[in-house]
């Protein structure tokens, strides 16, 4: 059985921003904000484990908030959503960038047949803004 910790979901989180940072400087939009999406995911994914000090095991059963894709229902898990609220109230910059990359990225984004080359940059730019980005966001809640 596969099994992560928080440490090991971090790594995986960076990781897919950097394939999501490859993929839209080869052109390849789609497959970036896939990628990206997944950086995300994963980052909520590690703030759902950071207090828990357990390994996250992929038994379904046992772990069904966070066995889910949908960014929202993540953000719940990790006893995110008043912080989101407070912050996408007072930051209009993170709210307009956490709106372009909550619409436009989702598991079903595979079956997509295309993104533009400004959705992907502007999906890249919402999601890793220095002070104004998603994954920063979500990376100070570690």
């Amino acid at each position: 059985m596969n099994k992560l910790n928080h440490k090991e979901l971090i790594k995986i989180s960076n990781e897919r921003k950097l394939d999501c940072y490859a993929l839209l400087k080869s052109g390849r939009w789609h497959a970036s904000v896939y990628m990206g999406g997944y950086a995300l995911e994963v980052a909520l994914k590690a703030c759902i484990i950071k207090d828990m000090n357990k390994q996250f095991y992929f038994n379904k059963k046992d772990w069904d908030s966070v066995y889910t894709h949908k960014i929202n229902e993540l953000v719940v898990a990790a006893n995110l959503k008043n912080e989101l609220a407070a912050i996408t109230q007072s930051d209009k910059v993170f709210s307009r960038n956490w709106d372009t990359v909550t619409n436009l990225w989702q598991e079903t984004l595979r079956y997509r047949t295309h993104i533009s080359k400004n959705e992907a940059s502007d999906f890249y730019k919402a999601l890793t803004q220095r002070k104004h980005g998603v994954l920063r966001w979500t990376k100070s809640k570690w």
